[in-house]
């Protein structure tokens, strides 16, 4: 997975430059991804059926803080609330 800046930069060739990759975050690949309000956590939906949860951290990199496991039921789409 690689993650981009939103915010631009004065380099026309590259206005939104590459942030991390997380290599291996799905097998598959994700399909869909969700971000909370506070931009500190995230979702993401892998083409395998797995969901994965992210955490932004201090130091400016997101880490992978778990994964959504015991269910019968595919993912096909993730939604974060507040409550």
């Amino acid at each position: 997975m690689k993650i981009y800046t939103l915010t631009p930069s004065p380099d026309e060739e590259n206005a939104y430059p590459l942030e991390q990759t997380l290599d291996g975050a799905h097998k598959l690949g994700i399909h869909h991804i969700c971000v909370s309000r506070d931009g500190k956590t995230a979702a993401t939906a892998g083409f395998g059926g797995e969901v994965k949860i992210w955490m932004y951290g201090e130091d400016g990199q997101w880490q992978n803080k778990g994964r959504v496991i015991g269910t019968e039921y595919t993912f096909w789409r993730d939604n974060i609330s507040n409550e």
